[in-house]
């Protein structure tokens, strides 16, 4: 999320929101734990290893996490966010506010859904839907009908500022109560629009086929919005045979790989405050040093000289161009003018006073190396540990024993409560479909 200013004077970009349902305020923390639900995962701790003994339920500002499976079955996770309705307190400070993350919301839960609260700014939450992925399992339809139970919900919850009982406790949360900001009048909230966003795993040949696709997936954003970094690499790419890679010999697992290695890579220098995570619509969820060892065995050489040469191509409908801003030369032999040993990840977060900066070779060189995390993931551990947070998860594919990892796709069209379930069914099928396609 973004930060903002003071809240009665702030204004909201269109940021992801989830609902809170109220049933009985308790003015004392809530127990969570009888749902059973979590944000599909763990804290970095436990999943990178920690020499420490610390408990991961609910330590770190960033333990809440969506993945994985603890029998790396196929899982298929959901979250439902809007900007509409969103949770005060004027008493709550930096600290308090963010331990509300991921926090249950007046106990509102059901079977593989809960919802829960998400941090916008200090004193300032907004409520989100979370359909439990290590639950729900990719070709057993059971995402649909969690879909279906949280609309149920949103439409009885019938959330706005005004309601009589606009009041609602977090659990374990000091500064309850909160109060209910925003929903327009009563009877308004089936016309709120959400935006979802889907984890679930997906080899790396589906990934590159949604590289080509750009948009007309139900996985893929609109038009509309910004997925103009997406870098796709092509066999032309490869046409200067670096490290004596020739283009015949690629494959599209390698080329899903370094689709998002350069998306990243070109798009360094565009990082701000909201982290990797809004480089690019399709997130990897898994870190990339786990993800290179899935085609690690076809790749030659330093991984970092092939990045240069690849930087040198950008595509032109079916064929390349030369990128003049990374190298000269001509397309069948670039020469790499040293840009992008220039480009670095660096990220400062001032509220939190933590910053970490890592140049595209220390990725580059970390990922071959094996080490994890790798140094964009760890980057990332200044702000909140999306980009390659749940660390060297994998899940296998539908019917299959092929691990894959796992990546979040956001930015998705936006649906009304009217919409869940079909929305996650149609989800579910585009994801089995993939799955079916490349296993």
């Amino acid at each position: 999320m973004h930060l903002f200013t003071p809240f009665p004077k702030k204004t909201f970009p269109l940021l992801p929101f989830l609902l809170y349902l109220s049933t009985t305020i308790v003015a004392q923390p809530l127990d969570d734990t009888s749902s059973g639900i979590g944000p599909r995962g763990s804290c970095l701790s436990c999943i990178y290893g920690s020499d420490g003994d610390e408990d991961c339920d609910g330590l770190p500002l960033n333990a809440i996490q969506d993945g994985p499976t603890t029998d790396e079955s196929a899982g298929l996770g959901f979250e439902f966010e809007t900007s509409s309705i969103r949770f005060q307190s004027d008493h709550c400070n930096y600290e308090d506010t963010h331990q509300a993350k991921g926090k249950m919301v007046n106990g509102r839960s059901g079977i593989n859904w809960k919802l829960t609260a998400d941090f916008l700014d200090i004193g300032v939450l907004s409520a989100e839907y979370i359909l439990d992925g290590t639950q729900i399992k990719i070709g057993a339809s059971t995402a649909e009908a969690a879909a279906k139970a949280v609309a149920d919900d949103i439409i009885s919850w019938n959330p706005f500022a005004d309601m009589t009982d606009n009041k609602v406790s977090i659990t374990g949360n000091l500064c309850n109560p909160w109060t209910i900001f925003g929903g327009g009048t009563a009877g308004e909230v089936a016309t709120i629009q959400w935006s979802p966003q889907v984890t679930a795993p997906m080899p790396l040949q589906a990934i590159y086929e949604l590289f080509g696709q750009r948009t007309g997936s139900i996985l893929l954003p609109k038009p509309t919005h910004a997925n103009q970094n997406m870098v796709m690499v092509t066999k032309k790419f490869f046409q200067s045979n670096p490290n004596g890679m020739s283009s015949n010999d690629i494959q599209e697992d390698v080329l899903g790989f370094f689709s998002i290695i350069m998306t990243y890579a070109k798009a360094a220098d565009k990082l701000d405050e909201s982290g990797p995570k809004a480089l690019m619509s399709i997130m990897p969820r898994t870190e990339f040093s786990t993800i290179f060892k899935l085609v690690k065995s076809r790749v030659k050489g330093d991984l970092y000289e092939i990045v240069k040469v690849l930087a040198c191509y950008k595509s032109n409908e079916n064929d390349v161009d030369l990128d003049s801003h990374y190298c000269s030369g001509t397309v069948e032999s670039p020469t790499p003018n040293g840009q992008m040993d220039k480009q670095s990840f660096t990220l400062v977060m001032d509220d939190k006073g933590k910053q970490d900066s890592a140049s595209v070779k220390d990725w580059m060189d970390s990922i071959q190396a094996g080490i994890s995390p790798d140094r964009l993931t760890e980057v990332d551990e200044v702000r909140n540990s999306q980009v390659g947070g749940l660390g060297k998860a994998l899940e296998n594919l539908l019917d299959s024993s092929q691990a894959a990892p796992l990546f979040e796709f956001r930015r998705l069209a936006k649906i009304t409560a009217s919409d869940l379930s079909d929305f996650a069914s149609k989800v579910e099928s585009a994801v089995i479909d993939f799955h079916k396609k490349y296993k």
